[in-house]
């Protein structure tokens, strides 16, 4: 089968409450293993054994000056440094879709500790802004199952994402919940669920929440062959509306 090449242009980037993709033009994901040398006497190469998974994600792009105080999107950059808790970012590189992106479209899922914040100002050019974290815990490869994509209102449930594998997977997965913007909202419920039919779904994990927020859930069980983003329960008021994002990544599977 021939490769599918994807521009960059359509890259998207979610860090906790804030879809940035629209401050950054270019983010890494590296992932990496270190090799311990286990080389003894009598051997004439050097052997080495695989060791511990580590993984960063960093990005770069245009600082945005237009906003202040709790609207700066580049406030929880700012106050995640020396934070105690983990940034919850999911990364997807050349998503299809353009504005909305394709449900299924491949992504990163990794809970970072912020190491820097960099701002630069050259005196003939745009002011610039990065940020580099190291992932706390294992760095999920997965599929989006909503978003970032049209805001929504009440209830739904998304097209189930097929991984092929007809008894599922062992090894249990990663679920990233985002909500980037909320709108008279009492409490909006999302979830992941899975099914082996397409048809009857049942819960992986469960995002509550009363306005913008984030939440990384690590689920331990088995995992169905089709999986879900769904929003169960919603209200607020007349006008009532959520922009938000869902992704999933199975630990036993490559996808």
């Amino acid at each position: 089968m021939a490769p599918t090449f994807r521009h960059g242009k359509n890259s998207r980037l979610v860090v906790s409450s804030v879809d940035a993709s629209s401050l950054f033009t270019e983010m890494t994901i590296s992932h990496s293993v270190d090799a311990p040398d286990v080389t003894t006497f009598g051997n004439n190469d050097r052997n080495f054994i695989a060791g511990q998974r580590d993984a960063t994600i960093s990005a770069s792009g245009l600082l945005d000056g237009s906003t202040a105080g709790t609207g700066d999107p580049f406030r929880i950059f700012r106050s995640a440094l020396g934070s105690t808790s983990d940034l919850v970012i999911t990364a997807i590189p050349g998503g299809p879709g353009g504005s909305t992106v394709t449900v299924g479209s491949l992504c990163r899922l990794g809970a970072g500790v912020e190491t820097s914040f960099e701002t630069a100002a050259p005196a003939m050019g745009v002011v610039t802004a990065s940020f580099e974290a190291q992932c706390d815990g294992r760095l999920g490869v997965g599929r989006t199952l909503y978003g970032p994509g049209g805001a929504k209102t009440s209830t739904f449930a998304a097209t189930g994402v097929d991984s092929g594998v007809v008894g599922g997977t062992t090894g249990g997965g990663i679920a990233h919940f985002h909500i980037t913007s909320a709108s008279t909202v009492t409490s909006v419920t999302l979830k992941v669920q899975h099914s082996s039919n397409n048809s009857a779904w049942s819960d992986v994990a469960t995002f509550t929440s009363t306005s913008t927020g984030s939440q990384r859930t690590i689920y331990s069980s088995s995992v169905k062959r089709y999986t879900r983003a769904a929003i169960t329960a919603f209200t607020g008021g007349a006008g009532k509306s959520i922009r938000y994002v869902v992704a999933f990544s199975r630990n036993k599977t490559v996808i």
